[in-house]
């Protein structure tokens, strides 16, 4: 992970930050509520953030993304309720 980025989320969208030029940012876009939750894995391969609670997905509320892509690789399904903290564990 770049040390300058910011990762935080704001309504539906998470937003990569540079710290260091205010004008560049990357705008995620794979939720269908507000984002609530953001993290880096250890290695910076790859994040994950989670949203309030779905109404129109079947549990979908968190996104696994590709940090060089900016893509989702994978949406964790039969979440229950909002996601309300995040982490990857060390292994």
């Amino acid at each position: 992970q770049d040390s300058h980025i910011v990762l935080h989320g704001i309504g539906h969208v998470v937003v990569l930050a540079d710290q260091t030029d205010p004008h560049k940012q990357d705008l995620l876009r794979g939720h269908d509520n507000d984002v609530t939750s953001v993290t880096f894995s250890r290695s910076g391969r790859i994040l994950a953030s989670g949203q309030v609670q779905s109404a129109h997905r079947d549990g979908e509320q968190i996104v696994v993304w590709e940090y060089e892509s900016r893509k989702p690789i994978y949406r964790l399904t039969g979440v229950e309720g909002s996601v309300t903290a995040i982490a990857f564990s060390e292994d």
